[in-house]
């Protein structure tokens, strides 16, 4: 598996798996709207990341060199926001989300930040990220929040510390 950045080139196939995270939601839908409705969507959830995010990386999920996934992360001093992490209905299930969020959870202990996302309530997804140690921290209509803390710095017990804390 590898990362790579996401090109112009890349924004049909993104669409395609952006239309497969709404699958569910979108049978409901005659396929002329369901088309009109997934254009509108995508479209929009780009303009909404790339302008409140816009020094964020978006990446795709690539194994043997095909795409499979999509991975979206804005980082700044105080944390890793991932803003999208989503796979084709084929990869899911198989670990490439764990090979994902494991690296960034690593960077983030070293750099004692926070790693936060959100996530539909009943999005399978939601039991991968409460594995890895996210807790829902909040909820925003249908999505929670959730959020992964770095373990506190330990200091080792000397003489000093325990001058310290006389």
């Amino acid at each position: 598996m590898q990362l790579r950045p996401a090109t112009v080139a890349d924004q049909p196939w993104l669409q395609v798996l952006y239309a497969s995270t709404r699958e569910q939601e979108l049978a409901l839908f005659e396929r002329d709207t369901r088309d009109a409705f997934i254009v509108l969507q995508f479209k929009a959830q780009h303009a909404s990341y790339t302008s409140r995010y816009p020094a964020a990386q978006q990446q795709i999920i690539e194994l043997d060199g095909l795409p499979v996934g999509r991975l979206w992360l804005h980082r700044d001093a105080r944390e890793l926001l991932v803003l999208d992490i989503s796979l084709l209905p084929q990869w899911r299930g198989r670990g490439l989300g764990t090979r994902c969020l494991q690296p960034l959870l690593q960077q983030a202990q070293g750099q004692g930040q926070a790693l936060r996302l959100h996530v539909m309530a009943e999005n399978p997804a939601r039991r991968l990220y409460e594995r890895l140690g996210l807790r829902v921290t909040g909820r925003q209509g249908p999505y929670l929040e959730m959020a992964w803390w770095p373990a506190p710095a330990t200091r080792p017990l000397s003489l000093e510390t325990c001058d310290e804390q006389a």
